[in-house]
């Protein structure tokens, strides 16, 4: 029933709940634990084994539930650093009966998900801004459904290929909706930290790789999956980190703090030594498209800066008119011919020397085997334009060129599932959308390209001269780069 209780001012009555009663409280506390203790004492009964794994998961996952309730950064840092496949995925691997599995990752992030979903529930504090960016990816998703559901029951494709294509994209929605959880501005300086800290040790191990040889890997992702990748280069050795896109990212952040952060000099001097650090780890990659990326994003930086600092344009080019004819000088005279016959120095500027050289460099046996791949994803997506082949689906046949069906792919192993894997993979971004999910899915993804970029940049001009601006600036040119970088 309704209490009635007269309000201060006259005429008028104030109607309020009943108070809570306690003892109804304590009763509905005492049976939730008597259903628990026995719902325990038949789990430990019937299925002992499972009962008590699930104790120990029960144990060890309560406090890592409170930390992510109350520090969501957290938890989002943690599944960064587990997707750097810096330790086994698969040491936690959770096979379903309709295909394929989860592994420590995928169990992050469903519990990360979880956790932010009830916090922002419980707090009313869980609003997503769907436009004008999360739209075309909440949109990009319902069509990954709809593709992964296409290629099951249409194209009979294995479920764990098409839960696998399907569980890449969704990481990014995922990923999206976790990160407006984060608001408070010693939440982003945590976040951005842990990135650095990450991006870091990726390119420690770049750099430790190099004195260890091919032979003698750090990780064990560099045996058991692809995530890593370490070759014998010319010069050097050459290795593709799980991270590089973060490395790729967390450099431009560096340089767009290092613009903005003018008064702080300790932190200035941070940013420079992650400016070489990290750049240092990029060049071990041997990697053009993105030292591609890189050309572009500094290049859009001085675009968008040239007209905010015209005063210190002309200094620019007097101090560049004077540094360029010196380093001419110094290598007409030969002072560095011996730092150019260095291995290092000359893997480095063959592979950088083939970029001022298109036409020879399509020639090489990478960018004709990227083309082939993207004649065939032409040719399939020609006959499928709307539906596409579906997620996890072949587009092509094994076929003999540059010794495919010999396993000179796959290091002499040709058993299906190892070929099978590069007649469903496009080294292009682009061209792999297309194939699989057709005209609908390269559609929205242009579109949320589009909207990322327009709106980061109106973000970037409304956010007054400050560290925040800077980390704006680095994120929206590292992706403008990361759309070329993408296409290759």
């Amino acid at each position: 029933m309704t209490q009635i209780g007269f309000a201060s001012r006259p005429n008028r009555i104030a109607a309020r709940p009943p108070a809570p009663i306690p003892w109804m409280r304590r009763v509905l506390w005492g049976l939730l634990g008597m259903f628990s203790l026995g719902l325990l004492a038949a789990a430990l009964y019937l299925v002992p084994q499972l009962a008590t794994v699930g104790l120990v998961l029960l144990g060890l996952g309560l406090p890592i539930v409170f930390l992510l309730w109350y520090r969501p950064e957290v938890g989002l840092l943690g599944l960064i650093f587990l997707t750097g496949s810096f330790i086994p995925e698969n040491i936690v691997d959770l096979r379903l009966p309709i295909g394929g599995g989860l592994d420590l990752c995928d169990l992050v992030l469903i519990g990360l998900f979880g956790v932010v979903c009830l916090r922002g529930l419980n707090r009313g504090t869980l609003k997503v801004p769907w436009w004008p960016v999360g739209g075309p990816l909440l949109l990009f998703l319902v069509i990954a459904m709809f593709s992964a559901l296409y290629a099951l029951v249409f194209e009979h494709v294995e479920s764990n290929w098409a839960l696998g294509d399907l569980r890449i994209l969704s990481l990014y929605l995922s990923f999206y909706i976790t990160l407006w959880s984060i608001k408070r501005p010693e939440q982003l300086k945590i976040l951005l930290v842990g990135l650095f800290i990450i991006a870091d040790l990726t390119s420690v191990i770049v750099y430790l790789q190099q004195f260890l040889g091919v032979d003698n890997p750090v990780l064990q992702a560099m045996v058991s999956t692809r995530d890593w990748r370490v070759y014998q280069q010319t010069g050097g050795v050459r290795v593709v980190p799980a991270g590089q896109v973060l490395m790729h990212f967390m450099w431009f952040v560096a340089l767009g703090l290092l613009i903005f952060a003018r008064p702080n000099w300790r932190l200035r001097t941070f940013c420079v030594m992650q400016l070489l650090f990290i750049g240092g780890g990029h060049l071990f990659t041997y990697m053009r498209a993105e030292w591609v990326a890189l050309i572009i994003g500094l290049g859009l930086i001085l675009v968008i800066l040239v007209p905010n600092y015209k005063r210190h344009l002309a200094k620019v080019v007097i101090i560049a008119c004077g540094i360029i004819p010196i380093l001419i000088l110094i290598s007409a005279g030969g002072a560095l011919s011996q730092v150019s016959a260095t291995p290092f120095v000359a893997g480095i500027s063959a592979r950088f020397s083939s970029l001022l050289a298109p036409l020879e460099t399509s020639e090489s046996g990478s960018l004709q085997w990227r083309a082939f791949e993207e004649e065939k994803a032409l040719q399939a997506f020609r006959k499928q334009p709307w539906t596409g082949v579906g997620l996890g689906n072949r587009y092509r046949n094994v076929t003999t060129f540059q010794g495919e069906a010999l396993g000179w792919m796959t290091e002499g192993n040709i058993a299906t599932d190892r070929v099978s894997r590069f007649t469903r993979y496009v080294h292009s971004s682009y061209f792999s959308i297309a194939v699989k999910m057709g005209i609908p899915g390269l559609i929205v993804i242009l579109w949320f390209c589009a909207a990322v970029l327009l709106q980061g940049f109106q973000v970037y001009r409304g956010i007054p001269d400050s560290g925040y601006k800077g980390v704006v600036l680095g994120v929206l040119v590292g992706f403008a780069g990361l759309l070329v970088w993408c296409y290759f």
